[in-house]
């Protein structure tokens, strides 16, 4: 397989005129040709106008592009897509698919060492709502698969997929080899233990210093009345003050930012557009959770 095979419109369930059609529809002509590029001229390509909004619709038809519109509503279909996406993730990225129950369409691209499953809310396609879209990505990279003389090459593509999809909040990608060893199985932390992380310990400050009620109304007059009810309930268990608006930066540039941010903690609240870039934290050693589900 050449490194771009995997993105190829014409082998996928849409076809290469829908995929063509899809894209005109979303203001991208210009990106026709653009699944024959490799890793290297698609990160040139991002460099040289990197629209994070435009890459995201891009992700998010090439994700349509793969779901079976004929298959979905067949149970037994549905449940073996099921069984094998829960027989391959652990269930730390299997909590917003359980918790998902909406009916939805799906679709499964295989190619020897690489499954990666698609699920779209219908409604999510009828508004192209590209946060409507899971996508999971598995490669098989134990000792075994390790040895095929195809396994460079499909590491490369599973790379790219990678590289392609996280621009949609709902994908996650992993490896035999990381679940193995239980790499994920820490990298979320419950909505429960983040908020016990931000808890001041015994004794650590008081809540009644007067610098300390300034930092509060100043955190209140910067965020949106929607999340006060939430800053009130910190602030009444002598919680950590955050930042509001936190900005996280590599070698002196902004690569992404979080509604409320703890960096003495590493811990940050996403909105969900803030979520797009999860992973960024996250590559910097932070725990991140949607805003929304502490609201």
């Amino acid at each position: 397989q050449r490194t771009a095979d995997l993105l190829h419109p014409e082998n996928s369930k849409t076809g290469s005129q829908r995929f063509f059609k899809l894209l005109d529809k979303y203001g991208l002509s210009e990106y026709r040709k653009w699944h024959t590029l490799d890793n290297f001229l698609l990160f040139s390509k991002f460099l040289s106008d990197p629209d994070i909004e435009s890459w995201r619709r891009y992700a998010f038809v090439q994700a349509v592009s793969f779901l079976d519109i004929t298959n979905s509503g067949k149970k037994d279909s549905y449940q073996r897509w099921e069984e094998e996406l829960i027989g391959l993730f652990p269930d730390p990225f299997l909590q917003d698919f359980r918790n998902d129950d909406a009916e939805g369409l799906i679709g499964l691209m295989s190619a020897d060492l690489i499954r990666v499953f698609f699920r779209a809310r219908k409604e999510a396609l009828q508004h192209s709502d590209t946060s409507g879209i899971q996508i999971f990505g598995y490669l098989n990279d134990d000792s075994a698969a390790v040895e095929k003389e195809s396994f460079e090459n499909q590491w490369v593509n599973y790379l790219r997929l990678y590289n392609l999809f996280q621009f949609l909040s709902s994908s996650v990608f992993i490896s035999q080899e990381g679940a193995n060893n239980g790499y994920y199985f820490e990298l979320q932390s419950s909505p429960d233990e983040l908020s016990a992380k931000i808890q001041s310990g015994p004794g650590e400050r008081s809540p009644d210093s007067e610098g300390e009620m300034q930092q509060w109304d100043e955190l209140f007059a910067l965020t949106d009345e929607e999340i006060h009810p939430l800053l009130l309930k910190f602030q009444k268990e002598n919680s950590r003050i955050p930042e509001a608006g936190f900005e996280l930066a590599v070698n002196g540039k902004v690569v992404a930012e979080a509604e409320l941010g703890w960096p003495d903690l590493q811990v940050a609240y996403l909105t969900e557009d803030q979520m797009q870039r999860a992973g960024i934290f996250r590559e910097a050693g932070w725990e991140v959770s949607p805003l929304s589900s502490f609201l």
